[in-house]
């Protein structure tokens, strides 16, 4: 098989996402399978997708959930196709070529992604933070993804060679929410791996509270520090990341401990005002670049 869709899911319907996959298979009689793994969903999410199964090459209910690393390695042992296409469960494809452009491309492009977008009508007010960050932070231009190489990598929507795959897969000491991607990309990026960025989005669907989207947020800063330790303090990885190259600026310039007082004061006021999305994003990276700060300080003691 010429290419897998590899589509991990979690507490999702991700009916009309296959649907659509399929008609396009079908329509134009692609050398394309769709593999469904479902990373232990509760069991009303499990008989809705119910539906999609007769529609799928490979359909595996996990019994104990993997996370978003473990789940994604797990695709290799349930396809053989050449070609992995890797999309989020809570997405749909902006374009009706969206297979066949990837199927353009698979010979030459090791890696390549595609990229993602948010809608144009935001959500109400207790789901707005991340619709905000999505808009202005990673529905990125095709131009800015190019220019920015690896750092722009986004797991919601790429494809990799099943090769490549089979010996750069994502780290699955990183637990919770968070820069699994970054890790893997910076990975890439190590062994000369060139990502091709491509015009062939995907629009996400889903939706998220402010206060899970603030949670996984802080649980993502973990999981930063704890790649940036597993990298032992890589100086051009932390040069390539925003929020690390911040935080290296105020400790060498001796303003960190000012800093952090300044913090602790505005803490508490500042997340509330996030909570109720009624900040500019420049306070969203202030509050996180305090977070990191406090996660290396309990590291430290």
């Amino acid at each position: 098989m010429k290419l897998a869709v590899c589509i991990p899911v979690y507490q999702v319907d991700v009916c009309a996402l296959v649907r659509q996959l399929h008609h396009e298979i079908e329509q134009n009689k692609l050398p394309v399978e769709i593999c469904i793994l479902d990373d232990a969903s509760s069991q009303e999410i499990r008989a809705t997708n119910e539906a999609i199964r007769p529609l799928c090459a490979t359909y595996v209910e996990l019994k104990t959930n993997l996370g978003r690393s473990g789940i994604r390695n797990q695709f290799l042992n349930h396809t053989q196709a050449e070609n992995l296409l890797f999309v989020d469960c809570d997405i749909l494809p902006v374009s009706e070529s969206f297979l066949r452009n990837y199927l353009h491309i698979a010979d030459a492009a090791v890696v390549s992604c595609g990229g993602h977008i948010y809608p144009d009508t935001p959500p109400k007010q207790s789901e707005q933070l991340k619709w905000k960050v999505g808009r202005e932070r990673e529905s990125r231009s095709l131009d800015v993804r190019r220019n920015c190489g690896w750092k722009s990598f986004m797991p919601s929507n790429f494809c990799i060679k099943r090769a490549v795959f089979e010996r750069i897969k994502f780290e699955e000491r990183l637990s919770g929410y968070g820069h699994e991607d970054t890790l893997f990309a910076f990975r890439l990026y190590q062994k000369g791996i060139a990502i091709t960025h491509l015009d062939n989005p995907v629009r996400i669907t889903d939706t998220e509270q402010n206060q899970i989207y603030l949670q996984k947020t802080e649980q993502g800063i973990r999981n930063l520090n704890h790649v940036a330790q597993l990298l032992n303090q890589d100086g051009e990885f932390e040069r390539g990341i925003r929020l690390l190259k911040f935080y290296r600026q105020l400790k060498t310039t001796g303003l960190l401990p000012l800093f952090m007082g300044i913090f602790t004061w505005i803490e508490s006021p500042l997340r509330r005002k996030l909570l109720q999305a009624a900040l500019p994003l420049c306070c969203f990276d202030l509050y996180k670049l305090g977070m990191l700060a406090k996660v290396r300080k309990e590291l430290i003691g």
